[in-house]
Formats: structure tokens, C-alpha cells, sequence
């Protein structure tokens, strides 16, 4: 989708600086790996996609999506971790228990000796996907032991590969801890990954959301990605550069658009409920329902990622993807996979 740049620079530039994150180029601040969090962001106006507004009410925008639908949903999914240690399901089942969750404590404590339960559960998540349409793209990390934060080989992973493609859906790359910095590793990465996979992996996400403005893009760029969909805040869920519409992101350095497609995230599961924003079910369903209307009502796209890890029975978040999933179909959403869409739209 081409966006005249140069028309929203002139016309507003304070929505201009919000759309090439300026304040990432000028404010120093950053988290224990290397984020610039949402706290230290002056803009508070993080719930509505203010740019993509904009561009769409003066016609800058005009997107067409499938079957005559009104916006997309692009369920996406982080595979950070996919086998629990034995001390682990006993620790979770003990928080469980002490919660008064008879379910929780007895499926934790059973799925002791089965090294896949409750997290190797891809078949679960592609059928529940099936039963509402959506083809969903999957991010998988290609890391090796020794290296930081490896979890799990892609020996362990590439046999539902063909699962999740014959289902319609997308894989791309979940880069490592130093990947969005470094040139060296993300081609390594990419290249393993592209040996398991058989095919050109063109959509990436990084690791922790660990993303370096405009440093990684360029990177991704030389790389050979075709988009990233890694701008998004973990501590609070919201439109980081305004937009909800794929766009090419300037390097206000270099004065000049970058060869990347960025379609930025805008819902993580982890970010609504305890690890972040704290709200429970009914408070979390109020921001996200507020975000996919306005979505819709400018056409755009609206990026959500469940890892993995939310999709186990009983959990908050499987309750909330379910919603989201259900809702967008309501209400005319094209729920194709990032690939399909970047071609489509």
C-alpha cells in the first residue's frame, strides 16, 4: 500500500513525527533489552490509530480487501517455548490450586510426564483457527544451544511445518536475542530457518519485540525480508506509530523510505493481563473491542499475537482470542495470514 509521506509531513507534521517515530530518534531512554517502552513515550493517545485515520479520511488510503470485506484481522503467534519442564507444570499446578483452580492443578499436574503437554498444542490452535476462518502466520525462532535464549531446536518444531502450511497459514522468523542489531546473525538465522522451511521466509518478528528505529528495518531490508512485525509496545497494547494500515517506514536519518513492509502489532497476549497492563477479562475486552472498531472504521488492519502459551484450556487468554476471532468474523473481517494480505491489499 503506497502512502504519500511527503503529503502527511507537510499537512500535519505532528502526526508526521508520531508515523516515523521521532521521539525514538530523540529520547534515549530504553528497558533492559533495549526497548523503548510505552512510559517513556510522550504521546498518550496510544488507543486510537491517529495516522491511519487521517490518511484514510482524506483518501490517502484506500484498501480493498477479499470477498468485498471491510478490515482484516492478522492473528499472528510467537513460538518462544514449546516443552514445559517437569518443575514447572508442578509450580503451575500448585498456583492453581492455590487459586481454587481444581482444572488447572489436575491438567498441570497430569501432563508431568508428557514432555509435549500443555505447549506443543499447534493441531489445537490450527482447528480452533479452522472453526472461525482465520489462516494464522507463525513465527518460530532458529536458535542453536548455547546461544542466548534457545529453547528449543527447529528439529522439534519442523514436523507440523506442513501442518501449518497445508492449513493456508505463513511461517516466518522469530529473531534471537541480538538478531534486530546485527546483519550477521539474522542472515543465519534466516538461512537455518529456510532449510527446514524449503521456501523464502518473508515475514519476521523479533524476539522480547526487541526492535532498534530505524536501525532494524534497514537491517531486515539487506536481509531480504519482505515486511516486520515488530513494532508494537509489550507494556501496553496500542497503535505505536499510529497506524493500522501495512506501510513503509522512513529513516528519518537517511531522509528516504526503507525497502521494508512494516504491519505493526498492536494486541499481545502477555501485555493485557498479568505480565503488564493487569486487567482482567471484561476490562481487557473493553480496550481491545475499542481498537478493532476503530480499525474498522478506517479500514485497516488490526495485528494481534498469541503465543503458544495462551492457548491452553482454562487460560484467560485462549477466552479472549476466541472473542477477538469471533467478533472480526462478525463484523466482516478478511482474517487471511500476513503473506495473503501484503499481496491482496
Amino acid at each position: 500500500m503506497k502512502i504519500d509521506s511527503n503529503a502527511l509531513r507537510q499537512d500535519r507534521p505532528d502526526l508526521w513525527d508520531r508515523f516515523t517515530r521521532r521521539e525514538e530518534y530523540e529520547v534515549s531512554i530504553r528497558d533492559m533489552h533495549g526497548r523503548f517502552p510505552y512510559w517513556a513515550s510522550r504521546d498518550r493517545d496510544i488507543f486510537r490509530p491517529s495516522v491511519s485515520g487521517f490518511l484514510y479520511e482524506q483518501g490517502m488510503v484506500k484498501p480493498e480487501y477479499p470477498d468485498g470485506c471491510e478490515f482484516a484481522l492478522c492473528v499472528t503467534h510467537d513460538i518462544d517455548v514449546v516443552y514445559s519442564a517437569p518443575y514447572m507444570k508442578i509450580l503451575n499446578g500448585l498456583r492453581s490450586a492455590r487459586r481454587g483452580d481444581i482444572k488447572g492443578f489436575a491438567r498441570e499436574t497430569c501432563s508431568v510426564l508428557d514432555r509435549k503437554s500443555p505447549l506443543y498444542n499447534f493441531m489445537d490452535i490450527l482447528s480452533l483457527e479452522e472453526k472461525y476462518g482465520v489462516k494464522s502466520t507463525w513465527f518460530f525462532q532458529a536458535l542453536e544451544p548455547g546461544e542466548p535464549e534457545f529453547r528449543y531446536r527447529l528439529s522439534d518444531v519442523e514436523g507440523v511445518f506442513g501442518d501449518i502450511l497445508d492449513a493456508g497459514c505463513e511461517i516466518g522468523l522469530h529473531g534471537g536475542f541480538d538478531a534486530p542489531f546485527n546483519l550477521d546473525r539474522l542472515l543465519i538465522e534466516k538461512s537455518r530457518l529456510e532449510k527446514v522451511l524449503g521456501e523464502k521466509a518473508g515475514g519476521y518478528r523479533n524476539h522480547y519485540l526487541k526492535l532498534q528505529v530505524p536501525l532494524t528495518w534497514e537491517l531486515l531490508a539487506q536481509a531480504g525480508f519482505i515486511y516486520d512485525s515488530t513494532l508494537g509496545y509489550n507494556d501496553c497494547a496500542g497503535f505505536r506509530s499510529g497506524m493500522c494500515h501495512p506501510y513503509r517506514p522512513v529513516n528519518l536519518n537517511a531522509g528516504k523510505e526503507i525497502d521494508i513492509i512494516e504491519l505493526p502489532l498492536h494486541v499481545m497476549d502477555m501485555t493485557l493481563f498479568e505480565s503488564y497492563m493487569r486487567l482482567d477479562f471484561n476490562g481487557a475486552w473493553k480496550v481491545v473491542q475499542g481498537m478493532i472498531d476503530l480499525v474498522r472504521e478506517c479500514r485497516g488492519v488490526f495485528v494481534v499475537n498469541w503465543h503458544n502459551t495462551g492457548y491452553v484450556d482454562g487460560r484467560i487468554e485462549l477466552k479472549m482470542i476466541e472473542k477477538v476471532m469471533e467478533y472480526c468474523r462478525a463484523n466482516g473481517a478478511c482474517m487471511n495470514s500476513m503473506e495473503q494480505l501484503i499481496r491482496q491489499v
